[in-house]
């Protein structure tokens, strides 16, 4: 029997196709049986963590199989078999264990996880405020601006409904250079808004103008210090006048 070229070259293709979902199916089934980590701490300083009986107490009730639980310093790990698992076991310990505990992923682990936990840990806790400060990021760093799409992802997957702000942090001494982060960071997230810092140093501040201008963001605070009441409201008429050296007049 003689196979016609065209059939062979078919035979290929659709080999080649099953070895890619072959090995899309090991790579989703090793990530999802990824072992994880959860770490329970107090919110005060010098109180004690949860007791390790009533932790595997609530974990058993709900079916939910763990590895180890293991008290260090002044934090309780979790060990399980997959992220699975540990999102479970978090959903659990959530409801259950009284206020007074961050429940999160382990230093170290994923930041879409992390944010996942929060959001998540925000729903049941029915909480008004959520802020998520994700780790400083150049926008020609391609792996990190990636990272921030997946958190992008997740919380408009995880609560669409939620009011947001999204802000970016802009240092107010790059000049024009803040203008291409900007646009950078608008094409990985809904940014709404800018936060313009170290305008107490040698900064004019002058970017401010054109990034309202072109790109139609407002700044929404300014950091015009180190202290937390240095993150002030930007003020327009305040920004101008700081900006051409205006004294304001006083009434009199």
């Amino acid at each position: 029997m003689v196979i016609s070229p065209l059939a062979l070259r078919r035979s290929a293709c659709a080999f080649i196709v099953l070895m890619f979902l072959c090995a899309l199916l090991l790579a989703w089934s090793a990530l999802s049986h990824e072992e994880s980590t959860l770490a329970i701490r107090p919110v005060n300083q010098g109180a004690s963590v949860p007791d390790g009986f009533s932790v595997w107490h609530h974990l058993d009730a709900n079916g939910i199989r763990f590895k180890s639980i293991t008290p260090k310093d002044d934090v309780l790990l979790i060990k399980f078999d997959s992220r699975t698992q540990s999102a479970a076991a978090k959903a659990v310990l959530d409801r259950t264990l009284p206020r007074g505990y961050i429940i999160a992923q382990q230093e170290g682990s994923d930041p879409a996880a992390v944010i996942y936990d929060a959001v998540a840990a925000a729903k049941s806790r029915k909480a008004d405020v959520l802020i998520c400060d994700t780790a400083g990021r150049l926008h020609n760093k391609k792996n990190l601006m990636e990272e921030l799409k997946k958190i992008n992802r997740i919380i408009d997957k995880e609560y669409p409904d939620a009011y947001r702000e999204t802000l970016v942090v802009l240092d107010g001494t790059t000049g024009q250079n803040a203008l291409a982060q900007a646009r950078q960071f608008m094409d990985v997230a809904d940014i709404t808004g800018i936060i313009l810092t170290k305008l107490d140093g040698t900064a004019k501040g002058g970017i401010a103008v054109a990034i309202q201008s072109e790109l139609g963001l407002p700044v929404k605070y300014i950091g015009i210090g180190e202290q937390i009441d240095d993150l002030q409201k930007f003020n327009a008429d305040d920004f101008v006048n700081a900006l051409f050296n205006v004294q304001k007049k006083t009434a009199g």
